[in-house]
C-alpha cells in the first residue's frame, strides 16, 4: 500500500498488514480487518478492542457496539467510537474524536482538535490546542462534562438550530473556562436569550450557571469561575 490516506475494508476474514498498529482483545472469532501503512481506515467489529498506531498519516478508526479503546497517531486522525462506552484519545495534528452512542472519554491531543460527544454522559477533554468540544446528544438526563485544557477553545452548547441541554434535566459541565486564554461559548440567538447566576455553594470562588432567560432551564455550570460576560466570552449562531 502506498503512504496515502486510505478509506479502506477488508474481506471475509480477520487482516492484518504489517505495521505499527498495536491490538488486543481478537478473541471472539469475529471479523476484524485492519490496514496498516501510512494512513488507514480500521473497521472494527468484535468484542471490545485496544487499538493505537504509531505513524505519521491521517488515520481513521471506526468502532462499533463494543467498549474500544482508540488512540490515533502524528496525523489528522478520525476516531469513531458508534456504541459502547468508548475511550478515544488524539495524539498530534487536528483529530475528529466522536464518541457516538454511550458513555464516552476523550481526550485531544496537541493539535487543534474536534470532540464530540453525541448520546450518553460522556468527558470531553481538549488538552493542548484550540479545540472544539461538543458533548450534546439530545438524550434526557444527559449531563456532559467538557474541560479544554490549554489554548483558545469553543464549548459547543448551541447551534443555529437552537440551545442545547436543558430539557430533561440534561445540562453541560465546563470545568476550566477561561476568557483570558481566549475560550469562548458558542450560543444561539442572542444574549437575551440567557441569563448567568452565580453560586457559592459548592466552591470559594463560584461556579456561573447559565439558564435560559425564557423557561430558566439549566444549560451549562461553569465551574470556579465568576468571570463570565456574554457580551465578551460567547459567540451567536
Amino acid at each position: 500500500m502506498s503512504g496515502s490516506d486510505d478509506n479502506s475494508s477488508g474481506g471475509g476474514r480477520d487482516d492484518t498488514l504489517p505495521g505499527d498498529v498495536r491490538h488486543s482483545g481478537l478473541d471472539d472469532g469475529a471479523n476484524h480487518d485492519l490496514f496498516d501503512d501510512r494512513g488507514n481506515h480500521f473497521e472494527i467489529d468484535d468484542r471490545g478492542n485496544h487499538f493505537e498506531i504509531d505513524d505519521r498519516g491521517n488515520d481513521r478508526f471506526v468502532g462499533n457496539d463494543a467498549n474500544e479503546d482508540f488512540h490515533g497517531g502524528m496525523g489528522d486522525d478520525d476516531l469513531f467510537g458508534n456504541g459502547g462506552d468508548d475511550s478515544l484519545s488524539g495524539s498530534r495534528g487536528r483529530d475528529t474524536l466522536d464518541g457516538g452512542i454511550g458513555d464516552d472519554s476523550m481526550l485531544g491531543g496537541r493539535g487543534a482538535d474536534d470532540l464530540i460527544g453525541r448520546e450518553g454522559d460522556d468527558f470531553l477533554h481538549g488538552n493542548r490546542g484550540d479545540d472544539i468540544l461538543n458533548g450534546f446528544g439530545g438524550g434526557a438526563g444527559e449531563v456532559d462534562t467538557l474541560q479544554g485544557g490549554l489554548g483558545a477553545d469553543i464549548f459547543v452548547l448551541a447551534d443555529a438550530n437552537g440551545t442545547f441541554y436543558g430539557a430533561d434535566d440534561s445540562f453541560a459541565i465546563v470545568l476550566d473556562f477561561s476568557g483570558a486564554e481566549g475560550d469562548t461559548i458558542q450560543l444561539s440567538g442572542g444574549a437575551a436569550n440567557y441569563r448567568l447566576e452565580f453560586d457559592f455553594s459548592n466552591s470559594s470562588s463560584g461556579d456561573t450557571l447559565l439558564r435560559r432567560s425564557d423557561n430558566n432551564d439549566l444549560i451549562a455550570i461553569f465551574t470556579d469561575t465568576t468571570s463570565i460576560d456574554l457580551s465578551l466570552d460567547a459567540i451567536f449562531v
